[in-house]
């Protein structure tokens, strides 16, 4: 039988054991500081923030560009996001996570990390953040 899905809080207890669970999955999970990242979003500009735009957007009727992108280096994304905002117009900027990162086999990401370097082309179809961690 298929679990129920529901939309209430999980319990304290529940929510953090299954944090715990899921950050041991690779090694940057260790640098993961979960209050540090509570705060880093709340202290991201009004102007910057996704929901915010969508709010926005709902209440002016007005539809917003967002193109799907991620490739596997860090700066090679950054300067990917950069070039959407300037040239491409984009009111929201994507990181789409590649499908081995999607699918929890990290090894495999490293892999295409790697290879990445090695070739100096994306070999990834996204951004394999959970590799990279949060000091990217």
């Amino acid at each position: 039988m298929a679990p129920v899905l529901k939309n209430e809080k999980l319990s304290d207890d529940l929510f953090y054991g299954l944090q715990k669970e899921v950050l041991q999955g690779w090694p940057t999970g260790e640098e993961v500081d979960f209050k540090d990242a509570v705060k880093y979003q709340g202290e991201i500009p009004k102007a910057k923030r996704f929901s915010e735009k969508l709010d926005k957007a709902d209440r002016e009727r007005a539809t917003l560009i967002q193109p799907r992108a991620g490739v596997a280096l860090p700066d090679d994304h950054i300067e990917l996001l950069r070039y959407l905002e300037t040239e491409g117009e984009a009111d929201l900027l994507p990181t789409t996570i590649d499908s081995y990162t999607r699918h929890n086999r990290y090894q495999e990401a490293q892999t295409g990390i790697e290879e990445s370097k090695k070739y100096k082309r994306s070999l990834l179809n996204g951004f394999p953040a959970v590799n990279h961690g949060v000091a990217v």
